[in-house]
């Protein structure tokens, strides 16, 4: 679910806006650039959908149509009425500093009255009268310049705590979503980042939990963006009033909401995000303008627990991930990352083999790009997304014919693990003989179809290593230009983590696999 969260995916976006913003004629200024960047990301369904209404309608181009979106998707005028502060703060400082000055030129007078009056004090006939007449008089003077000095700077000081007033609520502004109240997607950032060091630093636990409203876009489509707008800040209602104290509920985009509950575990999260679905659930929905009840509407939440070496990437998209299963179970129901994770699948590998918290990861990192995962990779890709699987990725064409998936990018592991380039090797020369003709055949079945493929086999290494055991995890990707299947397959070798996946095989079967449903369902088990 992140837009931009990382430096790789910050620069991809941005250079995708920019294609986008040329592509449809429209001027880079600030709001259509905020605009176009949160459409290259995504995430916003209400927000894709209008400006998909404004490329169709030929508005794309139209910067009042755009200032109208802006207004619309985004907090606006903070960085106008900060700068209208600031310039009433400096104007105020000029005015008091021309105050000071004028007063230390009274008070250097004074002083120099002083010093006359000790000159002719020490001369040989001081006129005394007059003398006390001259300093009376210079003494009223300052007391009047002080008692305005004093309300001057009373005054100023009134001022400058009513700007410093405007300047918090500017803030809280900025960092509060306008329609539901709850904290934008600023402040989130902010509250996971705090969050993520805290859990690092103490080895608290850290749950994040994200919602959906279900089936939102068609709501919207049939009722108006009024009653839209009305659900969405229902719904913030039911978060804000089931999360309590540290925790932070903030509006994600468009109909996603997300929770940050530092110091939570995973089964405590669980039990608030079915609070916040029950709460949901039990609200109608009456159209204002009618008067007439529209019925109820659903959440579906998922929730993942931060591990160590975790990035906050990792803990958003095992959550990302969990909600879009609980939207393919049916909607309207929670799904946390460990019942993602025990969750049986047609084809499941034997008790012996066990997935590596590496594999889950690179899943999760597919649907968070996959989205709900109803549809394969595109090949314009950005690999940066992956970066953290960079060294053991692969990109492979299958040739059905040849019965070969020759393998066109390898990461630069390959080559430390087995001592070769394995450029354009078959993928499947890797795999001991007696699996190979079903590897392939369920790889085609794969491309057939959006889903992957998680598998275990025995393959021998290089530089005289022997055996060892390989877990590839695959999805498909589309080629739109030659219109043909690809494989994104991440691989692990031999290793030991917490999963309990042996740098020993324990696996006693030649292959041991399993489909990994993207939601369309699976082939059978082969």
């Amino acid at each position: 679910m992140s837009i931009g969260n990382s430096p790789e995916e910050i620069l991809f976006l941005s250079q995708r806006a920019h294609e986008l913003m040329q592509r449809h004629n429209a001027l880079p200024s600030p709001e259509n650039y905020e605009l176009w960047y949160a459409y290259a990301g995504q995430r916003n369904e209400a927000l894709i959908a209008a400006m998909d209404e404004a490329v169709r309608a030929g508005k794309a181009a139209d910067l009042d149509h755009s200032r109208v979106l802006h207004a619309r998707f985004f907090a606006a005028g903070s960085s106008e009425v900060q700068e209208e502060v600031g310039n009433q703060l400096a104007a105020e400082i000029a005015k008091l500093a021309q105050v000071l000055e004028h007063a230390g030129a009274d008070t250097a007078a004074f002083g120099r009255t002083l010093t006359n009056v000790g000159s002719e004090l020490g001369g040989a006939k001081p006129d005394i009268k007059t003398i006390l007449e001259n300093v009376a008089a210079a003494t009223r003077s300052i007391e009047a310049r002080n008692r305005m000095l004093e309300a001057q700077l009373q005054a100023s000081a009134g001022e400058v705590s009513a700007l410093r007033a405007k300047m918090e609520t500017v803030r809280k502004e900025s960092l509060s979503d306008a329609l539901t109240g709850l904290a934008n997607r600023r402040s989130f950032d902010e509250r996971v980042r705090k969050a993520a060091a805290e859990a690092r630093r103490s080895s608290k636990p850290l749950s994040l939990l994200i919602g959906d409203v279900d089936h939102f876009k068609r709501f919207n489509d049939s009722y108006g963006h009024a009653t839209g707008d009305q659900v969405l800040r229902l719904v913030g209602q039911c978060f804000k009033a089931n999360v309590k104290g540290r925790d932070t509920a903030a509006r994600y985009g468009g109909e996603e909401f997300v929770v940050v509950l530092p110091d939570t575990g995973l089964e405590q999260a669980a039990v608030v995000a079915d609070q916040i679905r029950t709460s949901v659930e039990s609200k109608k929905i009456v159209k204002r303008s009618t008067g007439e009840t529209l019925g109820s509407i659903t959440l579906s939440l998922g929730v993942a627990e931060w591990a160590a070496g975790d990035e906050i990437a990792d803990l958003i998209n095992r959550a990302d991930a969990c909600l879009y299963a609980a939207k393919r179970a049916g909607r309207n129901r929670v799904l946390t990352q460990a019942q993602l994770s025990a969750a049986p699948a047609p084809g499941e590998a034997p008790a012996g083999a066990q997935r590596s918290t590496a594999s889950f990861a690179f899943e999760y990192a597919v649907r968070a790009l996959c989205r709900s995962g109803e549809v394969p990779l595109r090949s314009e890709i950005d690999l940066r997304h992956f970066h953290r699987f960079a060294r053991w990725l692969v990109i492979a064409d299958v040739d059905a014919e040849a019965r070969r998936i020759p393998m066109r990018l390898v990461g630069s592991g390959f080559f430390e693990l087995f001592g070769r380039d394995l450029t354009d090797t078959d993928y499947l020369s890797l795999t001991e003989p007696s699996v190979r003709d079903n590897a392939l055949d369920s790889v085609i079945e794969m491309l057939r179809r959006p889903c992957g493929l998680w598998q275990v086999t025995p393959a021998a290494a290089g530089g005289g290593r022997g055996p060892a055991m390989f877990e590839y995890t695959i999805f498909p990707i589309h080629d739109d230009r030659q219109t043909k299947g690809q494989l994104l397959v991440y691989v692990n070798h031999g290793y030991n983590d917490a999963t309990g996946f042996p740098a020993t095989p324990r696996v006693q079967t030649a292959q041991a696999w399993s489909w990994l449903d993207l939601g369309v369902g699976v082939p059978k088990a082969a």
